[in-house]
Parts: C-alpha cells; sequence; structure tokens
C-alpha cells in the first residue's frame, strides 16, 4: 500500500465499532480518538498508529491488542478490538475512561495523604499481581505473566475513584523478548529500574521497583529522579541516589524495598508488596475502602487531609495529634453553623460557583512521548464520574454564562455526519445541569427509584452523581449510600452480563470495607463475595 494512502481517521468516520467524535490525545506513535457506538449507546476510546511511525510499531501495537484484550480486571484498561482503518493503519479499540490520569492529580494537587497514596498503589499492584500470573497464549505459544514495564503516573487513570493501570504499548512475556530495536530503551527513563537502564535482562520484579518509584512521587509530590541531564539521570538511578521520604516509618520502609538497586532485595512479587501495603492501609484507615479514600480526596472533604497529621507527626503524642484533629473537626462543624446561619437568615443566597469541564480530556493509552498541550485546571468534581459526559453539556454550560434563557441551545461547533446524528449521545438531563443545587440526598433517592424500575445504568449514574454533589448530612454517609447502591447497580448489570464478573465483585468489595460488620450492608456484601467465590 502506498504510504500517501496512509491517513488518519477524521470526525465522523467509523474506526472499529463506533464513530470517530474528536481527537483526545497524541503521542510520539498514536493518536487516541474518542468514538461513538451507535449498537451499544456507549464511548470507546480508539489508539492508531501515525503514519509516519516506525515500521516495528505495527507489529506492538498487534502484540498489545493480544495482550491486553486478555486482561480482565477491575483496575485495568481493557482492550475490546484490533484491526485498520479505512486507509490501512492498525488502531486499537479500548474502553472510555472519563477521568483524569494520576499525572495531572500530582500536578495540580502535589503530595497525596498517605492513605490516598497507599490507596492508589493497592489498585495498581492488584492489577500488576493479576498480570503477573495470568496464563494466556500468545502467537500461539503459551505463556505464563504479563510484565507492563512503563508504569508511571501518566499510566494511571481514575474512574471514579479506581485506578486503572494502561498503555501496555512495551508489555511482553517475562520469558521472551519482543520488538526490542538495537540501542533503544524500552520505558521511560526516570521510570526504569537500574537493570532496564543497563540493558540487562529484567522480570516482574522490574514493575515491583517501579511500583516505589510510584509511591514515592506519590507521597512526596515529585519524582523520585528529577534530574534533567540524560546522564545524571542514569547515574542517579544506577547510585538510587534519591532524597529520603518524609512519612510513615514503614511507608519508607515499602519504597525502599521496593526500589532496592538488587533485583533479589526487592518484594519477589506484586502481592508481596501489596500484602504490606494493604496492612498499613488497614492501619491507617481500618473502616475505610481504598476507593472511599480515593473519592474523599478528589471530593476536597477535610477528613482526608487528617491523614497528613498521621504522617507528619510521627515525633509528637498521639495526645497532640488527637487534639489537633478534634480543633479541626470543631472548627469544621462552626463552619457549617455559620454557613447554615448565613443561608437561613440571606433573601438571596448566592449563585453557585461552577467547575468547568476541561476542553481536553486526559484519557486511554498516551504513548511514553504524549505530546504537549495547554491544559485546563485539574477538576476533581468530574474525576468522580464513571460516565462519559453528554457532547451536549459543554454547549449548555456555554449558553449558561452568555445568560441566553428562553431559546434553544445553540447548534454544536462541529458538523457530525449523518450517521453519527442518527443515534446521538445521551442529552444531558435538567438533573444533571442543576446538580451542584440540589442535595445529594435527591440522587440518593433518585437512584433508588430508577433502581427499583429496573434501570441499573440510569441508577448508577445518579448515585456517582451523589457521590460529587453537596450535602446537608455528612459526607460519609452520603459515600457509603452511594457505594451500597451502586453495588446493586452492578449486581443487576453482570446477571444480564453487561459487565464483567470483576466489576461486580469489585463493588462489592467497597461495600465491606465502607460498613462495619454486623450491619445488614456489610453482611450483604460478604453474602455476594462468599457466593461468587
Amino acid at each position: 500500500m502506498n504510504e500517501q494512502t496512509l491517513l488518519l481517521p477524521r470526525e465522523g468516520e467509523k474506526v472499529g465499532s463506533g464513530f470517530v467524535l474528536s481527537r483526545i490525545n497524541a503521542g510520539g506513535t498514536a493518536c487516541v480518538y474518542k468514538t461513538w457506538v451507535e449498537a451499544l449507546e456507549l464511548h470507546r476510546a480508539v489508539k492508531v498508529m501515525l503514519p509516519d511511525a516506525e515500521p516495528c510499531t505495527r507489529e506492538r501495537f498487534n502484540t498489545e491488542a493480544r495482550l491486553t484484550s486478555k486482561l480482565t480486571h477491575l483496575n485495568i484498561v481493557h482492550v475490546y478490538n484490533y484491526g485498520e482503518t479505512a486507509s490501512g493503519l492498525p488502531y486499537i479499540e479500548m474502553e472510555f475512561v472519563n477521568g483524569f490520569t494520576l499525572e495531572a492529580v500530582l500536578r495540580q494537587r502535589g503530595e497525596m495523604p498517605l492513605p490516598v497514596a497507599l490507596a492508589v498503589a493497592i489498585g495498581v499492584l492488584d492489577a500488576l499481581h493479576y498480570a503477573h500470573n495470568t496464563t494466556y497464549t500468545l502467537y500461539g505459544q503459551q505463556h505464563s505473566g504479563v510484565m507492563h514495564r512503563d508504569i508511571k503516573p501518566a499510566n494511571i487513570i481514575f474512574s471514579g475513584g479506581t485506578p486503572k493501570l494502561m498503555d501496555f504499548g512495551i508489555a511482553r512475556p517475562v520469558e521472551v523478548s519482543m520488538h526490542t530495536m538495537t540501542g533503544t530503551l524500552p520505558g521511560t527513563v526516570p521510570y526504569m529500574a537500574p537493570e532496564m537502564c543497563g540493558g540487562r535482562s529484567c522480570d516482574f520484579r522490574s514493575d515491583v521497583y517501579q511500583i516505589g518509584l510510584l509511591l514515592y512521587e506519590c507521597i512526596s509530590g515529585a519524582p523520585a529522579f528529577p534530574q534533567a541531564d540524560f546522564m545524571s539521570l542514569v547515574a542517579a538511578i544506577s547510585a538510587g541516589e534519591r532524597k529520603p521520604l518524609e512519612t510513615h516509618p514503614k511507608a519508607a520502609a515499602i519504597v525502599k524495598k521496593c526500589a532496592d538497586l538488587e533485583p533479589n532485595k526487592r518484594y519477589q512479587t506484586a502481592y508481596e508488596c501489596l500484602e504490606d501495603v494493604r496492612a498499613l492501609y488497614n492501619t491507617l484507615c481500618p473502616h475505610k475502602a481504598p476507593v472511599e479514600t480515593i473519592l474523599t480526596f478528589f471530593s476536597g472533604d477535610g477528613s482526608a487531609e487528617t491523614a497528613k497529621v498521621k504522617r507528619r507527626g510521627g515525633g509528637k503524642s498521639t495526645k497532640t495529634a488527637k487534639t489537633a484533629i478534634i480543633a479541626a473537626v470543631c472548627a469544621f462543624i462552626a463552619a457549617g453553623l455559620a454557613v447554615g446561619l448565613l443561608g437561613r437568615f440571606s433573601p438571596e443566597p448566592k449563585t453557585a460557583v461552577s467547575h468547568p469541564q476541561p476542553e481536553t480530556e486526559l484519557i486511554s493509552t498516551p504513548e511514553p512521548e504524549t505530546v504537549s498541550e495547554d491544559e485546563p485546571e485539574f477538576d476533581f468534581e468530574s474525576a468522580l464520574s464513571h460516565e462519559p459526559e453528554p457532547e451536549t453539556k459543554q454547549e449548555i454550560k456555554s449558553e449558561s454564562k452568555q445568560k441566553a434563557a428562553a431559546r434553544p441551545a445553540a447548534p454544536a461547533q462541529k458538523t457530525v455526519p449523518a450517521a453519527v446524528k442518527k443515534t446521538p449521545a445521551p442529552q444531558a438531563s435538567s438533573e444533571q445541569v442543576s446538580a451542584p443545587q440540589k442535595d445529594a440526598l435527591f440522587f440518593i433517592q433518585q437512584g433508588k427509584e430508577l433502581l427499583m424500575a429496573n434501570k441499573p445504568h440510569e441508577a448508577l449514574a445518579s448515585f456517582q452523581t451523589a457521590l460529587r454533589t453537596p450535602s446537608s448530612v455528612p459526607r460519609q454517609g452520603i459515600v457509603r449510600q452511594s457505594l451500597y447502591g451502586s453495588a446493586q447497580c452492578n449486581t443487576a448489570l453482570y446477571y444480564q452480563n453487561q459487565i464483567p464478573r470483576a466489576n461486580y465483585l469489585a463493588a462489592w468489595r467497597s461495600v465491606l470495607g465502607a460498613f462495619a460488620a454486623g450491619t445488614t450492608e456489610h453482611n450483604e456484601a460478604a453474602k455476594h463475595l462468599e457466593s461468587a467465590e
């Protein structure tokens, strides 16, 4: 095929099972597009190889698709299909995640409270433990385990409070080498294990090393190896020269063991590391599921920030720490009462400030050399949503800003072919647009009613809206009710064969961790998990 005929898809063109809506990311070897699948009425992401990519990139695409399509896990972005566009460019069709990468979170918020950092690591380690132990067929040969080899903040994306590992572009079986070009380093140098920088053989322990650097960056807010000069960077990695972590001693010990220069001194499996991370997390947050901790952090609830008192107060007495926490709670209650009184006696309360949706969504699988563009401010409210934003929501917000009341919404700026217009993306309802003006309890009740009406998809969206909506009741109660309602929705969808078993089980594990033992919700979660196993 002539090279001039290799063209990237345009808006409205069908790629895979859907029609292209927009380009959402670009890298050194591929572009990622958002598509709309008419038959299923949902969005997907499609990664398309650039026309001028290296010849071996086509083989890498095929390997990535074959490997990732075999990995079905809640914490891994799923691949559905592989093929070629009309012009002959290979593409990978995958799950669309309407969220933000860990890289974006760290850039906007800096260091994370220790429980949040541990919660993120638990999700990624769970994904790695699964990938390292899965058995599969690749090019007619049986293999056991997949090495990711490029674990970094840019390759972790949040679907609500669930961290998902993505971009298996350089992943391979542990016992064979594939598509490696002489004189190149596979992966992202600041996150490479020393053996990878030195061109030596690597294994699952190299992924464990990268988990250590990931956890280091989440806790400190800065990369373990920030050197800009290539030679200085490689020298620092080879010598293990990084600033000491100021954190809980057990957390520092976990990072140190993960990122040891000698593979034999590291955790030998992802599961060993997962056990220690989970044990420390359960000590700090004995009654809170990891997904709930991440959601609380995204929502800006002050309860997550109290973890910093525990982390930084290692040399202070327990009594001092408790006094600080009690003072903070009292201040929070006083502020709440003040706001309530102002609201009661003010004839015209101020309009709530809306958080605009970013124009560019950070989704799907960015390449190691992602094209950098001016990025909008990180919107943590949007990060709580599992479902993609309707295509018309941005228009509605724009109309609101222009105060163009009592007239139809302006037409979309981009022209979409009739084939796409035939079954448009779901329209934003009045409830969605006015979400900030309603109490979260409204959406909890709406979710329950939709679930009773056998509409689990709509119910799930309502419970998730509740998570990012202010409420007059304690935030913890809203989170618990939302998790419980979401688990019921996931159960209905699982028995309708609309979601994987892993999603169904993960939803009930969240409920199990969110409710105290002996409660009705805790007992129900235990029954679901027991019967499924």
